[in-house]
């Protein structure tokens, strides 16, 4: 979990404007509506929002030690409920970093949940980009990029290694370098399948998501899972 540094208050409301219908992006001149969801340890993020011409509708402030104690995320499971319940009308949420949410797993749902409902996620990290693109698919061929990269570096290594004991015919070096490259394949085969059984079951679970639509739901997130629990249907 990425904790930056020390600010107080949780999910505070600008008594300025409303909770509902505050999605501006449809009345000329008017300006857009942002969510701000940061942790109490990150530089508050707000006057950057507005800078960009954003109004700030509402910070949801995690704490740090209720994530890192008690593995609960209370204000992102607040924030995903509001929006998906519509009880808040954002045209964007914006984070300090994709860094935020500690996990790739995590990014990808929150920013799943908050498309579906037609919501922006928006990074103000300058090297992450305002609104990161691509799919779930998109995102997790990241992995398998890395897998790829992995394999050609464990070619190479066989390679050396097979080099090493032809060129020098030494039975010691032979031994060490055929126990280190059996030891290097069992890691590499268990990495692999690892990965691989993760991306699928990412992949499922993300697009199980869309069958949320449409029904009131209430989000608890935890470090250990995301449970979804159906409340009523809207």
């Amino acid at each position: 979990m990425h904790y930056p540094k020390v600010m107080n208050m949780v999910g505070t409301l600008n008594p300025d404007l409303e909770l509902r219908g505050s999605n501006n992006s449809g009345r000329e001149g008017a300006k857009p509506v942002a969510i701000i969801y940061e942790f109490d340890t990150e530089d508050d993020i707000k006057g950057k929002v507005e800078e960009l011409g954003y109004r700030v509708l509402r910070i949801y402030r995690e704490r740090s030690e209720t994530v890192r104690f008690r593995g609960k995320y209370p204000e992102l499971s607040k924030l995903l409920t509001d929006i998906h319940n519509r009880k808040v009308s954002a045209d964007a949420v914006f984070i300090p970093s994709i860094k935020t949410f500690g996990s790739l797993d995590l990014y990808l749902f929150v920013r799943k949940v908050l498309t579906m409902n037609g919501v922006e996620l928006r990074s103000l990290k300058k090297r992450e980009g305002g609104d990161p693109k691509g799919g779930p698919e998109e995102a997790l061929k990241g992995i398998r990029s890395n897998l790829i990269a992995s394999a050609l570096l464990y070619v190479a290594m066989w390679v050396a290694g097979i080099y090493l004991s032809w060129s020098t015919m030494d039975p010691v070096i032979m031994t060490l370098v055929g126990a280190s490259l059996v030891v290097a394949s069992v890691f590499f085969v268990k990495k692999v399948l690892n990965v691989r059984r993760h991306v699928l079951r990412k992949i499922s679970e993300l697009k199980r998501v869309d069958e949320l639509k449409g029904r009131r739901i209430r989000f608890i997130v935890k470090s250990t899972g995301i449970e979804v629990m159906e409340t009523a249907v809207v």
